[in-house]
């Protein structure tokens, strides 16, 4: 008897009795599982849209990052080239100058004032006094390479030849050669190397140098100037462009704490928050065997959107504790060799899932209880043609066989009310003849009482 009290069926006598409100009742329990079930695959896709969208901003960091290294390595190519292009026009003004002063010396050869002897030999004199006073300093070699004018005393007469540079060339002779090819008014450039002075020995340095063939007397005029104040230059600006680089990765932030670093093929930090002054080659991935920088190189290698590596870190507010997961984007820039690398962590990515779901949640819900209390608004609507004919129902039980239904309401209920409204007639009618045989049967019983 229990059991079956506790039916489904008899659980009914809970719910709402009119039509209306069993209608809205299920509209509200559809919505709300609509929504749970939404809410669910919707976090399933969210989480790989999130994750998606933050690595497509870890991209577009890189990215950025890595143009702005490149146009620093192209700022300080600019500097050097500005730089070298400053030391060729020295050179050759140099060479010009030299050139200019054999030319006067060989025009009193014209003018019969000197010989050709005399006046090579006082040009060569000339040269060899001022010595050096002549910046950038020159040599005059002849076609047999011999020192005819040089800064250095002892160094005159000398044989060039054969004499190599700190690096084994035989510079003098090459550079020579490639100004009587070159010929008579063009001025050719190259590097050669010498030790230097200061490191005993040790050191070396770039010479650049510049060599302009004088055919009237089959020499070639050689001027040269080291570069090491040149590479002095660039060291100051290198250090300043890599300090602004520096300050400039570190404004860059990705999500609340993530960052930017860049280190170059040797492993040495270039710009980090906290690993400028550290040994980052022999630095291990936490809880691993893993060489950090050589992971990290692995996964700039990679194809692009593939090249990235995970692996756990500590956190500012947190050092030394390495429990907390983290993704890094790295890539390799291709004008300085730097490998370039955006990280964040996986924790505040997900911390994003959240809004983003109830960006996603609260519209759709809404957007569900709106079109339900619409349709339940519909639904009474519908249902009002309905609800009069009840109570049109309950005057006609209780015998008020006037009650007539409008019949302008359209479709299925027009139907039926018309069909109502027939019904009551046929009523109506049935009752008016039962009425009028019972006053003939009357009739016929008074007659028959009185005969």
């Amino acid at each position: 008897m229990n059991a079956k009290k506790n039916t489904p069926r008899s659980l009914w006598r809970f719910a709402p009795q009119t039509l209306f409100w069993r209608f809205l009742l299920a509209a509200l329990l559809l919505a709300v599982l609509t929504a749970a079930g939404a809410m669910g695959v919707s976090w399933l896709m969210g989480r790989d849209l999130v994750y998606g969208l933050q690595e497509d901003s870890g991209y577009t960091v890189l990215r950025n990052a890595v143009d702005l290294v490149g146009r620093t390595r192209t700022a300080m190519d600019e500097m050097r080239f500005f730089y070298i292009a400053e030391r060729k026009e020295s050179l050759n003004n140099t060479n010009q100058y030299t050139a200019g002063l054999l030319e006067s010396y060989r025009r009193d050869v014209e003018g019969e004032i000197l010989s050709r002897k005399e006046a090579m030999a006082a040009a060569f004199a000339h040269l060899n006094a001022m010595g050096e006073d002549l910046d950038p300093g020159v040599i005059i070699l002849d076609a047999a390479n011999t020192a005819l004018v040089h800064p250095e005393t002892a160094r005159r007469g000398r044989d060039f030849s054969n004499v190599a540079d700190a690096m084994g060339d035989f510079a003098h002779r090459h550079i020579a050669a490639g100004a009587r090819t070159a010929g008579p008014g063009k001025t050719v450039f190259d590097v050669f190397y010498e030790t230097t002075p200061e490191t005993n020995g040790a050191g070396r340095q770039a010479v650049l140098a510049a060599a302009l063939y004088y055919r009237p007397w089959d020499v070639v005029i050689c001027s040269f100037m080291p570069m090491g104040d040149i590479n002095k230059a660039l060291g100051e600006k290198t250090r300043a462009a890599i300090n602004e680089l520096r300050a400039r990765i570190q404004e860059i932030v990705i999500g609340k704490s993530g960052y930017l670093f860049i280190f170059n093929q040797d492993c040495d930090m270039i710009a980090h928050p906290t690993l400028i002054e550290k040994d980052f080659a022999s630095m291990p991935v936490p809880g691993t065997d893993l060489n950090m920088c050589r992971e990290l190189k692995k996964a700039a290698e990679s194809p692009w959107g593939q090249n990235k590596y995970l692996y756990n870190w500590d956190r500012p507010d947190d050092i030394g504790d390495f429990g907390y997961q983290k993704i890094s984007w790295c890539t390799r820039e291709p004008t300085t060799g730097w490998y370039v690398g955006t990280s964040a962590y996986v924790d505040e990515i997900e911390a994003a899932l959240p809004q983003f779901m109830l960006t996603i949640f609260l519209p759709a819900l809404g957007s569900i209880l709106l079109l339900g209390c619409a349709l339940a608004l519909l639904l009474r609507s519908l249902l009002k043609p309905i609800k009069n004919l009840t109570r049109l129902c309950l005057r006609v039980s209780q015998g008020d066989l006037t009650a007539s239904a409008p019949e302008d309401s359209p479709g299925e209920v027009g139907f039926l009310t018309r069909q109502f409204n027939h019904m009551v007639r046929r009523i109506r009618a049935a009752r008016r003849l039962e009425n009028e045989r019972r006053e003939e049967l009357e009739s016929l019983n008074r007659d028959l009482e009185h005969q």
